[in-house]
């Protein structure tokens, strides 16, 4: 990083100069460094992870306290906030192929639930959808 003392023969500096420096402040020092223009990657899997994050950041608010106060023993033998280890773990969980949960003692074998019936009735400007589960789990998916 350079030293500035006076930039640009001025006590102060900020902003940008042509596409090439930045001048900024930080906690009082004043700083120059090369223009970055940041990435921002529409690939397959980067759209993926970034929908999984605002799908669990959603149900971490959806969830109970008590939800929620499932994760605090793996929060705490990791250091970090339960939020923090309930989003980890699960998108761990994701990338794995395997469907996300509720708490983390769930068995993470990727079968969310088995279908055993689908039954649809047609009514007016209708469809009824009547599902049964073998075996509910606290998994999404």
């Amino acid at each position: 990083m350079v030293k500035l003392t006076a930039p640009m023969l001025s006590f102060d500096a900020s902003g940008k100069l042509g596409n090439a420096i930045v001048f900024s402040k930080w906690k009082g020092r004043n700083y120059a460094r090369s223009l970055v223009t940041p990435a921002n990657p529409k690939s397959g899997g980067q759209v993926g992870a970034r929908s999984m994050m605002r799908f669990l950041s959603q149900q971490w608010q959806n969830q109970s306290a008590g939800d929620q106060a499932t994760w605090e023993a793996l929060a705490d033998a990791t250091a970090i906030s339960p939020f923090n280890a309930f989003v980890g773990e699960n998108l761990k969980t994701w990338r794995n192929f395997l469907a996300p949960s509720q708490t983390p003692t769930i068995d993470r074998t990727g079968t969310p639930g088995l279908l055993t019936s689908e039954t649809a009735t047609a009514g007016i400007r209708q469809i009824t959808l009547d599902v049964t589960l073998l075996a509910l789990t606290l998994n999404w998916g």
